[in-house]
């Protein structure tokens, strides 16, 4: 999964930072963002916020390991969501860094 820096001033995404394993859990949506609403992501997308995400540790240990970037805002895709044959979606979730209070 490719992880690309966010904007929150503009609601855009920026370079690719890193490739990460497939995020495999993500806490609950952030009701106090403030910053632009996302866009540029396309039609079919649902772009949402979240306090973190991450993945449980490859090694097995059960651990789970945040996607926050220390500073960086970050956003990435989960992939196509197909509701029919005709009806996708692509889900797309946007972190702030750790150095951002998280209040609502």
């Amino acid at each position: 999964m490719k992880v690309f820096k966010f904007d929150p001033a503009t609601g855009r995404r920026g370079k690719l930072l890193w490739q990460a394993p497939r995020a495999s859990w993500a806490a609950s949506r952030w009701q106090g963002y403030t910053g632009h609403a996302p866009v540029g992501f396309g039609a079919d997308a649902e772009v949402t916020v979240h306090r973190d995400s991450g993945v449980i540790a490859p090694s097995g240990n059960g651990q789970d390991v945040s996607y926050r970037h220390p500073t960086e805002w970050i956003c990435y895709c989960l992939g196509c969501w197909h509701m029919g044959p005709d009806q996708e979606h692509w889900e797309w979730v946007v972190l702030p860094p750790a150095n951002v209070k998280l209040e609502d």
